[in-house]
């Protein structure tokens, strides 16, 4: 059995998600991250007309360990959020999720030095995850204001489409994340 809810993205805050080998890379160019923030603030300017911002679907399977979630589809909108996360918080502390990639054994420590072009010129994975951060440094440049006000749409009235897969089916079957994916 599967369940399907809206979360906001301060609900994934301390989850730790795990992008399994069968995805492709981070492939989000500067456009899509530029579209992400435009939306947001957006959305930030005339929120009184809307109760909160919903991003597509994020699908997850429990991986059997404490607060860890295997994503089957959402990992561009996840790491994005994260990269965002992670940048608004050098100003403005902040909370944020997990995130590591089973094709990448060092992407989790990558994470801690977006701004390392020797870093990014590794692999093509960094690369984007570099020009993501670099777009997200321009948008919000030092503007504590921005982004203390940002943070509180993104994280209280921006929401998530939450779809949960069970490890097992109804007939106690394993779940095939693969095909879900597909």
């Amino acid at each position: 059995m599967s369940s399907l809810e809206l979360k906001s993205v301060g609900e994934l805050l301390g989850k730790e998600f795990c992008i399994p080998s069968y995805q492709r890379g981070y492939r989000w160019e500067k456009e899509q991250v530029k579209a992400l923030l435009k939306d947001l603030s957006e959305y930030q300017e005339a929120q009184d007309k809307s109760p909160f911002y919903c991003l597509q679907p994020i699908a997850v399977k429990p991986t059997g360990k404490t607060k860890e979630w295997e994503v089957i589809d959402g990992q561009q909108r996840l790491t994005t959020i994260f990269i965002i996360l992670y940048y608004i918080n050098t100003y403005h502390p902040t909370k944020n999720y997990s995130i590591t990639y089973q094709t990448r054994g060092h992407s989790d420590a990558f994470v801690k030095c977006f701004d390392n072009i020797d870093e990014a010129k590794k692999n093509i994975d960094y690369w984007h995850i570099h020009i993501a951060y670099k777009e997200i440094e321009k948008w919000f440049g030092s503007d504590k204001q921005k982004m203390e006000d940002f943070c509180k749409v993104l994280i209280n009235k921006t929401k998530v489409i939450w779809y949960e897969v069970n490890k097992k089916d109804e007939v106690d079957k394993d779940v095939d994340s693969i095909e879900i994916f597909t």
